[in-house]
């Protein structure tokens, strides 16, 4: 079975919402560190990620995974054997010149192949 799942760095279950506080226009939240595991029966060559958002006008989050930079597009990821994983961090940035703060969501998403 392919199966990945995100969690604590301490690979406790990962809580699914992230509340990134009060980020002010022109500001970065402080980052949240995760890591992707292959938790399933056979290594990973090729697992995707990318992150999902309706809008960025007003904030963006950021995801990197083994020091990736993910986009709206899936990108690849190192190959991951039986039982490994890649850190990552999130974050929140909100551009300068925006009216205030970001009400926006964005999701990741992480596909094994």
């Amino acid at each position: 079975m392919l199966s990945v799942t995100i969690e604590q760095p301490d690979g406790t279950a990962f809580a699914g919402n992230v509340d990134f506080g009060a980020v002010l226009p022109g500001q970065v939240s402080a980052d949240v560190p995760f890591r992707v595991r292959n938790d399933g029966d056979s290594d990973l060559p090729a697992p995707r990620a990318w992150v999902q958002q309706v809008s960025t006008a007003d904030g963006e989050m950021q995801a990197e995974v083994a020091g990736i930079l993910l986009t709206a597009e899936p990108q690849a990821l190192p190959p991951l054997a039986v039982g490994a994983w890649h850190t990552g961090v999130l974050r929140w940035v909100t551009p300068s010149g925006t009216p205030g703060l970001p009400v926006d969501t964005g999701d990741l998403r992480v596909e094994p192949i």
